[in-house]
């Protein structure tokens, strides 16, 4: 069945590499990517980044590896920042406005309280939107047009700001032909997903409660995840961290409870098997996502094996599993994959 949302997810690799050829073919993104990445460089300010839903999600493995490089990173909830934390900030912080619109409320509105001293950087799918003529610098995502929830924009946000942050301090640049293979990588597991997603919803589908497990740069693709999951089928999923997830929650799980795992293999990958084991030998089903070997010998666990990508493309790959999911569990409840009833794709009110 052909639907807006299944071409969307299928267009996503030629707008990922619309980043690629905009930001280093193209003179004047170039010089845009550059002159950001050299602020940040030249200013030890704090980084607040600001973002509603997908977007705020999208800035979790730019986080990560910004972090690592010694940076202090900001990713609160904007909607209550705006009304109680405000004063724990001055203008010497640098804030990154990410909005697929350019119009989100609460985003919008965190820009007009803040100093005129203070540098904006926007990360948005529309040059001339009102939060991009707020902003001093404005990168766009180039994500085309979305007829649907949250697939493309929240990719193309994601790789940019991974992108962005691999590049500061990083005196090697960007290994392009690495980001094109692993791209055409992508392009070749979306066919290969799409004819075996179904394996994936029969084993939740008798579930009444779904849980979206991971730790590190994939909790991006984990948020994201639910909040489509829940848009696109009416259900209520939740997305936690491993080490949330076992502060509690875990005492729903059991015969009626489903998971998906995003496990990939860096240095908590053990800590996401143990915590998937746990919660089989409890009755739950779980995928369990990973691109890397697992010898399963339980029955309630299903494996699927994701390829290998570089680090900057790796919470892509994983969304696509949860796009295509979140498309079938959508057609197996008689919805128009994607299509959002009750409220509209852009929030340009509190």
């Amino acid at each position: 069945m052909s639907d807006p949302m299944i071409k969307d997810i299928k267009s996503q690799p030629e707008f990922l590499n619309m980043i690629l050829t905009n930001y280093f073919e193209d003179t004047k993104y170039k010089k845009r990517l550059k002159e950001v990445i050299n602020y940040i460089e030249d200013n030890d300010n704090p980084i607040l980044f600001a973002g509603m839903g997908s977007s705020n999600y999208s800035a979790i493995s730019a986080i990560n590896i910004l972090s690592n490089k010694g940076y202090l990173c900001l990713n609160p909830n904007i909607d209550e920042f705006i009304h109680y934390q405000m004063n724990s900030i001055n203008e010497n912080v640098t804030v990154i406005a990410i909005s697929q619109s350019g119009k989100s409320a609460e985003t919008k509105k965190l820009l007009e309280k803040l100093s005129d001293n203070t540098t904006i950087i926007a990360i948005t799918n529309y040059e001339d939107s009102p939060i991009a003529q707020m902003s001093d610098f404005v990168l766009p995502i180039f994500a085309g047009k979305e007829a649907t929830i949250s697939t493309k924009t929240y990719v193309n946000s994601n790789y940019l700001l991974n992108i962005i942050a691999h590049l500061v301090d990083n005196n090697k640049g960007l290994d392009i032909k690495k980001q094109s293979d692993d791209i055409e990588i992508i392009n070749n597991f979306i066919v290969q997903a799409e004819n075996t997603i179904h394996n994936l919803y029969n084993h939740l589908k008798s579930k009444d409660k779904w849980s979206f497990i991971s730790r590190g740069d994939l909790l991006s693709t984990t948020f994201m995840g639910a909040l489509i999951c829940a848009e696109g089928t009416g259900l209520q999923p939740k997305g936690y961290s491993g080490g949330s997830f076992r502060h509690g929650p875990l005492e729903i799980t059991g015969k009626n409870h489903g998971a998906i795992v995003f496990a990939h293999g860096d240095h908590t990958f053990n800590l996401l098997i143990k915590l998937t084991e746990e919660m089989a030998q409890n009755g739950s089903n779980i995928i369990l996502l990973t691109d890397k070997n697992y010898n399963n010998e339980s029955d309630n666990i299903l494996l699927n094996k994701i390829p290998i990508v570089n680090r900057l493309l790796l919470p892509t790959i994983y969304a696509v599993v949860i796009q295509l999911f979140t498309r079938e569990t959508a057609l197996n409840r008689g919805r128009i994959p994607g299509m959002l009833n009750k409220i509209s794709k852009v929030t340009e009110k509190e």
